[in-house]
């Protein structure tokens, strides 16, 4: 079995897409199956160059003092841990939070949406480090960004887990403060300064 096929991905793509402009037939595009649910791990591969392109801009902010391997086996932990640890968490209180039936398509749709998440911040790292846009501008965008992914976080927790709007907020915020707590840890760790 191929590792991730092109149909696949262009599918899980277009069903995130789908879930991005709110269309009441996304889920028809994603493999909801136990099988799909591993195999949208594997879309960890597809955002590797967005990562490395963002990681790459925050390189070029820092003293050259900076190990460069340090710095960025840092980044690669970090994204290898937050890849994983909010599935891991909300499967431990899927439960109490009554999102059992739900939980499995919901990390399969969050997975492969990440692809779309990261897109935008890719394209303004590499506007930045070609040099239309300064670092200013770049941050400013960047925040823009965040804010629209911030919605499309809450959309698919609102629609997939099938929850109400608290609940859906809840999810979002928990998963946000997750990964900028993973980042400093793993940064305070490794002596590298938070991305």
């Amino acid at each position: 079995m191929a590792f991730l096929t092109r149909d696949e991905i262009v599918r899980s793509i277009t069903g995130a897409w789908h879930v991005f402009i709110d269309r009441p037939d996304a889920d028809r595009y994603f493999d909801l199956s136990v099988t799909g649910f591993w195999r949208s791990f594997r879309a960890i591969v597809l955002i590797l160059p967005a990562y490395a392109l963002s990681a790459a801009t925050t390189w070029t902010t820092l003293p050259s003092s900076m190990d460069t391997t340090t710095f960025f086996v840092a980044r690669t932990v970090s994204l290898a841990i937050d890849w994983v640890a909010f599935p891991i968490v909300l499967a431990l209180v899927a439960d109490r939070l009554r999102v059992s039936s739900t939980y499995s398509a919901y990390v399969i749709v969050r997975n492969w949406a990440s692809v779309i998440a990261t897109t935008p911040f890719a394209i303004i790292s590499i506007l930045y480090i070609l040099g239309p846009i300064g670092q200013e501008v770049a941050s400013t965008l960047s925040l823009a960004v965040l804010f629209v992914i911030l919605r499309y976080n809450y959309l698919i927790a609102r629609r997939v887990l099938q929850v109400g709007i608290p609940l859906a907020i809840g999810v979002v915020v928990v998963d946000f403060i997750l990964s900028l707590s993973i980042d400093a840890g793993i940064s305070a760790l490794f002596g590298v300064p938070i991305q």
